[in-house]
Formats: C-alpha cells, structure tokens, sequence
C-alpha cells in the first residue's frame, strides 16, 4: 500500500557543503598571502572539483540499473512471498555514496512503509537486496524502489535519480465455505419454484401427487383422494419465495469509544479540575477548634453521648465513663480505617472511578461497545477486521448462489467516486469474475456507514437483507433494528438478518464481550432482525469453514 511520493529537489546539499566552502575561504585566502604553490594547487582542486564531480554523478545518474522482482504477484494471505531488488553500476567509475529510497513491508508485513538503504557501488558491481515476507492481511501491497541519491566523493551533493520501480503483490483473504441452509422473504410475484410448504405464504397448487410418509395432513386433498380410496393424493403448492438477496458489507473503521459518552468526559472533566484546585486554608482559633472538636465527637458517636464528650474534654468525667467513651472512639477509628482500607483495594483493582476521571469515562463507553480491545491490537483492529467481513462475505455469496438465489451485493468502497460499490450476481461465474475486485477493498473511514447502502436496495416491501459486518456498536445496533422499518416493516415479509464477525479474542475480556454480544442479540430479535455470528472452525477433511456460534 503505497503512499502519495512527494517531490524531490533535483540536487541536495550534505554536510560535506560546509567543510567544501571552509576550504575554499581558506585556499582564497592563503592563496593570495603566500603565493605557493601549494596554495595555488588546493584553489585550483577546490575550483575545479564541482564541474567534474558534477559531470562525474550525472553519468551515474545516467547509466544506473535498477531491477525489482516478485516471484509471486497474486498470493493468499499468511503465504510467504520473496521479493528482490537488484541495483547495477554498468561503468567502469566508483560511487561509494549511494541512496536507494526502498518501499518495503514493515516488520510484521501489515503496511507499506520507506526505508533507506546506503550503498557502495564498485566499478561494473551491483548490489542486491532478497527479502520474504507474510502478509497476514489482504490488500495490493507495492513492493519496489522510489528513488536513488547518488553523492560525490566528498558528500558534499547529492544527485536525485527518480526510479518508481514497483511490483505489484496482490494478497488475497482465504476462500471459506458457509455450509447452511437460510430463508428468505415472501413476495406477491408468483415463480416457477414448486415445494411443499407449511406455512400460509402459498399462491395456488402446482401439483397433485400420491401421498408420501411424513407429508403433512394439511396438504393431503381430501376431496380428490374421496374418489380414489386406495390412495392419498396431496397438492404441492408455488410457494412465492423471493429469489433475490442482499448482502450488504460494512468495511468501515470501529467508532471511537469517546464518541458515546462526550457529555460524561465533559463531566468527569470537571471533576478532575475541582479536585485540582489548591484548598482553601483556613485559621482556627482554640475556641473554633474547641467547637470543631465537639462537632466531630458528636458525629462519630451520637447526640447521647455530647455530655460525655464535654467532660471528657473538660477533664471532668468519672474514669468508667471516659473508658467507654474512648472505647467507642476507638472502635469508631477501626471502622473508619477499614473502610479507607477497602476503598485502596478498589482503586488498587480498577474499580474506583475518581482517580483519574477522563480514563473512568473512557472505560464505560467501551464497557457500552462490548469491552475494551487490548492495547497490543488496535494499530491493526481495523485491518483485521475488514479481513473478517471480506472472508465471511465472500462464503456467503457463494452459499446464497448455490442455493439459486440472485444476490446484490453492495459494499462501501472507498476507491470508488461515491465510496459504494454493487453488483448484481446470478451464478458462481458472476462471482469470479467479480472476486478480485471485491476481496481486495480496502477499510474504508468510520462514516461511511450502513446508512449509505440501504438507498441501493431497490425493492421496498419483502425484502432479504444479510448484512455482513463487525461492529456492534450503539449507532450501528439502531442502524440494524431500523431496517425492518424502511421495508415494511418486520411483520410485513422483510427479512433482516445481521452476520457478525466478532473478534472477541482481541478483547481484554471475552466473558463481557460475549455478554455484550448476546445482549444485543436480544434487543435486535425486539425489532425483529436476527443476529447470527459466524466464525472459522476446522471441518472433517481439515479445511476451515464458517459456523454458526453463539446463535441460542
């Protein structure tokens, strides 16, 4: 994945420049004070050393070779891929100083990034640099060299030598099977798909035939089987089934958490700045002191024992009632420290909310989304993700055409003019020669959301939606429970059913996120639109397929 290259100056001066032009003062000026030849020897080099460097790299510049090769252009995922990158100096001239500007995958082979590679170019040499990568995610990485800076002997310049060489690696995502069997909507189009049915969508009867066991009694023909005693007939019935799904795609980034609870950070905010402010101080007097005293004895052991406190204080009070009284001090002390004691254990564990308020309110909006993602997995959540919902999409179109049924399949698509791409798919070939295209569509920005690819869908009554996506946030879940509204409602024949891709084990607790998950589960089923979440599992002859988990 390449980055926009930016422009680059035709020449570019080093540090050499600052010792160059030191030495030229001080030969100008030796030169004319002592008159040798020496002087006049180190004037004339100086003079002379930048035409013929000049000449010197812009032959270079001019006969360099570059060469980038990838054994493999088009891989799966998680396949290493060697790639080679070869720099040639044809002449019989030596450049030590040489910069290759190199795009190559980072470490863990999930982006893109430059990288600069110093050479030393001996006279009709080359140097070569063979690396292998895996790339753990889908996408067309460009794998190649941008540009070469080739210096002078002394490093005081630098010539720009534009190259973008690239080798295009296409990584594809894995090509999952979805073995299930799935429904759809009712419409009020007759077709010619004749089967027995057991519900009241029926248009008329397409077929009479002899009773078989376990038909259904409802659909034995009473009057026609009257007249033949021997036999049972039953009436097969054209059941009216829409054929037509679709699959929509949601490759957008995950909402920040911050964005559902911006009014409790304000809150918190202000918490924290009170708490911030430096206390007032305050001068007592022994008299206010005194009082302040009595205050508090009262407080801590009740308005019974005031006359107590007083001679206590006064030094008056008979030793059997000054012990008990400072017995019940004491016991008040203990259950003061146990409960300070208790609320150091709390904040120890992550349960008191005051200690730092704007992380408090940061942790319930991502308790509200399901959890919070480990520290170590959110440079590439997005990435991840997007694999997730390609791979899932790409097995259930293939189940949804095995089954015969037409599929629309519209996605956010952030290489297109309008971010949304669709196509209409009837066969498995249609698939195929759609594939490329799809599988390699990048995350696309957190606002291009489901809400852009309902007005794609054309019918407006009986409709089969199976939306394919990762996020279970609150926006996402009220875009969700929306759907059956727009067509008709959920008791008018729409069918909306939402197949997640949960990266629960990304999450620092699994327990809460599949609470969360089950959670939303139900308050989808409220409105009328299911929730199914598929996810990887190793079948009997070793391949992995999608299986329905978490679906009670």
């Amino acid at each position: 994945m390449k980055e926009t290259s930016t422009r680059r100056a035709f020449l570019r001066l080093h540090k050499g420049a600052v010792v160059y032009g030191l030495l030229l003062v001080f030969a100008i000026v030796f030169t004319q004070a002592l008159r040798s030849p020496a002087s006049s020897m180190l004037f004339w080099f100086l003079i002379l050393y930048l035409p013929v460097s000049f000449l010197y790299v812009l032959v270079g510049r001019l006969t360099m070779q570059v060469y980038v090769q990838a054994d493999q252009t088009r891989v799966e995922k998680m396949t290493p891929v060697p790639y080679e990158m070869r720099v040639i100096n044809p002449t019989p001239l030596v450049f030590p100083f040489v910069e290759a500007v190199l795009r190559m995958p980072q470490d863990d082979g999930i982006r893109c990034e430059s990288r600069i590679m110093r050479l030393s170019l001996i006279s009709l040499g080359s140097c070569t640099l063979k690396e292998e990568t895996l790339f753990p995610y889908r996408g067309t990485y460009e794998v190649g060299m941008e540009c070469i800076y080739i210096s002078d002997f002394l490093h005081v310049f630098s010539m720009y030598l534009p190259v973008e060489i690239y080798s295009n690696i296409l990584v594809m995502p894995r090509k999952l099977t979805a073995e299930r069997r799935t429904q759809t909507s009712a419409t009020d189009i007759p077709n010619d798909h004749a089967a027995l049915v057991f519900s009241t969508e029926k248009a008329e009867i397409g077929n009479i035939r002899e009773y078989i066991p376990g038909d259904a009694l409802k659909s034995i023909h009473w009057k026609l089987s009257s007249k033949t005693p021997q036999t049972l007939m039953v009436k097969e019935f054209n059941t009216n089934t829409s054929r037509q799904v679709y699959v929509l795609c949601d490759f957008s980034r995950a909402i920040p958490p911050e964005v559902f609870a911006p009014e409790e950070v304000k809150e918190e905010k202000k918490t924290e700045k009170k708490e911030k402010e430096p206390a007032k101080l305050t001068f007592k007097t022994p008299e206010k002191e005194k009082k302040t005293k009595k205050r508090k004895g009262r407080t801590a052991v009740g308005e019974a024992d005031a006359a107590m406190i007083d001679e206590l204080i006064s030094g008056t009070a008979e030793p059997t009632a000054a012990g008990i009284l400072r017995d019940r001090l004491d016991e008040k002390r203990r259950e003061n420290a146990a409960r300070q004691v208790l609320k150091l254990e709390e904040a120890l564990n992550g349960e008191a909310s005051d200690k730092n308020a704007a992380s408090a309110a940061d942790e319930r909006a991502s308790l509200a989304m399901g959890g919070r993602i480990q520290a170590k997995y959110r440079d590439d959540m997005n990435e991840y993700c997007a694999d997730g919902v390609a791979e899932m999409a790409i097995a259930v179109v293939q189940n949804e055409l095995r089954q015969g049924n037409e599929v629309t399949l519209i996605w956010t698509d952030a290489r297109m003019d309008d971010g949304i791409a669709a196509a209409t798919l009837t066969c498995p070939e249609d698939f195929t020669a759609l594939y490329e295209t799809f599988a390699t569509t990048p995350p696309c920005g957190e606002h291009q959301t489901l809400e852009q690819l309902l007005p794609l869908i054309t019918e407006s009554l009986n409709v089969t939606i199976r939306i394919c996506t990762s996020h279970l946030d609150p926006v996402s879940l009220g875009q969700y429970g929306a759907i059956p509204s727009l067509f008709g409602g959920a008791g008018s024949g729409c069918l909306a059913e939402v197949l997640l891709f949960n990266p629960e084990d990304r999450y620092e607790s699994i327990a809460l996120r599949r609470e969360y998950v089950a959670m939303s589960r139900i308050q989808l089923a409220k409105d009328g639109v299911d929730l199914t979440e598929l996810a990887p599992d190793t079948d009997e002859t070793g391949g992995t397929v999608l299986r329905v988990v978490n679906n009670g």
